[in-house]
């Protein structure tokens, strides 16, 4: 495709703002509020109930399709009457999840690509990343395989899946990232992957502002379908921020998901972009900034961590090794 005159060749001239993206959004406590925390008395153990059982069955239904099989190098694709099976499972589950949680009348505005361009594993997703639920949408409409970090495959149900989707798990103080990027790179050009999602800012913001995109999503020079969550604040904040246990009862009290999603259509890179990850990346940032309207941060990761700008106070809930 040629070069479309009006993307950025360069970010220089974007301001950027030197707040903190990693604060949770807070609104003044009204009594609408104090009624939702109040409900999750009882909305909370249904939900949790529901979701969990949702996961489970989904977990059960592909164990029992791939019981025996031999374990999976990632680069090896599943077989093909399997994968679409653990598809539509996933995607129906995933659909049961965002109900459960309320999703059921997100606001969807959907580029619908031609087939000829968006076969499944010819391109990788991307989108920013705010909430935990993200991934469920992307389970519901998507069912990709993943680029997570390590810590997911110890997580109790959402490990198994995890494997089951053939994520490709990142190790950051061993430094696998480059690894992980180079079997993306490899899936791309074995016919019978889903297509990957990335979070390109690896880390969650507060939806207020657009981090630093790392590059390995765009390495391979492949065309990206791009997704952007927005959640407006009612009454709680649903970012994955300084998530605190009242915080966490108070997203799963709120009874409607306040989400708006927007897809793109297909990003192809230009030639200079193929050459040029950094560029690519940049470029495709800008366009999720021009849906969101809202400025870019310079800070990543390694900042909300060495800095405390984020408390992440479940991150014990997860066992270390």
């Amino acid at each position: 495709m040629s070069e479309d005159p009006a993307r950025r060749e360069n970010l220089d001239e974007i301001g950027e703002f030197k707040g903190n993206p990693f604060k949770r959004r807070s609104v003044p406590l009204r009594w609408q509020g104090v009624v939702k925390v109040c409900l999750g008395l009882v909305v909370v153990p249904v939900r949790v109930m529901l979701c969990t059982t949702a996961l489970c069955l989904m977990l059960g239904a592909i164990f029992a399709v791939t019981y025996g099989d031999p374990p999976r190098d990632l680069l090896q694709p599943q077989d093909r009457k399997k994968r679409k099976f653990v598809e539509k499972v996933s995607k129906l589950c995933g659909k049961i999840v965002m109900i459960v949680m309320g999703g059921w009348n997100v606001e969807e505005h959907l580029a619908v690509d031609p087939p000829e361009v968006s076969a499944p594993g010819t391109y990788v997703i991307v989108s920013n990343h705010v909430s935990f639920m993200d991934i469920s949408y992307h389970v519901w409409r998507n069912a990709p395989a993943f680029i997570a970090k390590a810590e997911v495959s110890r997580i109790p149900i959402i490990g198994p899946l995890a494997r089951a989707f053939q994520t490709i798990f990142v190790d950051r103080e061993s430094g696998t990232t480059q690894s992980a990027s180079m079997q993306l790179k490899s899936r791309l050009s074995v016919p019978g992957f889903p297509s990957t999602l990335v979070f390109p800012e690896a880390t969650t913001s507060n939806n207020e502002f657009l981090l630093p995109f790392h590059t390995g999503a765009f390495l391979a020079g492949a065309p990206v379908k791009i997704f952007v969550f927005e959640y407006w604040v009612v009454d709680f904040d649903y970012s994955y921020c300084g998530l605190t246990l009242p915080a966490l009862w108070s997203i799963l009290s709120e009874p409607i998901l306040p989400l708006k999603v927007t897809s793109l259509p297909m990003y192809f890179p230009s030639e200079k972009e193929r050459n040029d990850h950094v560029l690519y990346a940049n470029n495709v940032r800008a366009e999720i900034q021009k849906v969101l309207a809202v400025p870019y941060s310079s800070f990543t990761l390694k900042d909300r961590i060495e800095r405390k700008m984020s408390t992440e106070d479940l991150s014990a809930l997860v066992k270390q090794d």
